[in-house]
């Protein structure tokens, strides 16, 4: 009886793409723990640079959030004049600079994944504020994430690429699970 070349067994089995397509993290780590061929797949890949690429996004909604309230807090603070006591700088810039150094150091697939989605949720704020139907709270709320994500783009070089983008609903940056309101309207 002949022995199973397991070496030759996973190289035949990870060389297809297709089988892994949209593999979702938990899998991919599991499966690239236990192979070491299994790393070298091209959709095994995606879905750790994925991951990477919502870890960013996550991290320019938490700047936003700390920007949006802190602007909260300085208006409380002149409006019940404390400025003198409480008084402190606060830029979006400075917070962005740790998260572009990071990024600079990704490989090109999370770059552009990362452009895209950032561009899609600025696209999805503003589809969600002109679709309001003059409640205010919703208006000032999407109107503040407009002017976040507008001056991140701008700040991160991604203007052009905002004007001039189309969506591709099979971005390979997009888990089959993701939901882009102004997306469905275009269909419409």
């Amino acid at each position: 009886m002949s022995t199973i070349d397991y070496d030759l067994f996973s190289e035949i089995i990870f060389t297809n793409d297709t089988i892994f397509n949209n593999i979702d993290i938990n899998n991919a780590k599991i499966i690239s723990c236990s192979c070491k061929t299994a790393g070298l797949n091209k959709n095994i890949k995606l879905s750790f640079d994925r991951e990477k690429i919502c870890d960013y996004l996550n991290k320019i909604l938490e700047v936003i959030i700390q920007n949006l309230m802190y602007k909260r807090k300085e208006e409380y603070i002149k409006r019940e004049e404390l400025i003198k006591i409480y008084g402190e700088n606060f830029s979006i810039a400075s917070q962005l600079e740790d998260i572009i150094r990071d990024l600079k150091k990704e490989n090109a697939n999370v770059l552009y994944g990362f452009r895209e989605l950032i561009v899609l949720e600025l696209r999805e704020f503003i589809y969600n504020y002109e679709n309001c139907y003059g409640d205010s709270r919703d208006i000032k709320y999407n109107l503040d994430y407009c002017n976040q994500y507008f001056l991140i783009v701008n700040y991160l070089g991604f203007y052009e690429y905002y004007e001039n983008h189309t969506y591709d609903p099979k971005h390979f940056a997009l888990k089959p699970d993701s939901i882009y309101d102004f997306a469905n309207a275009i269909k419409k």
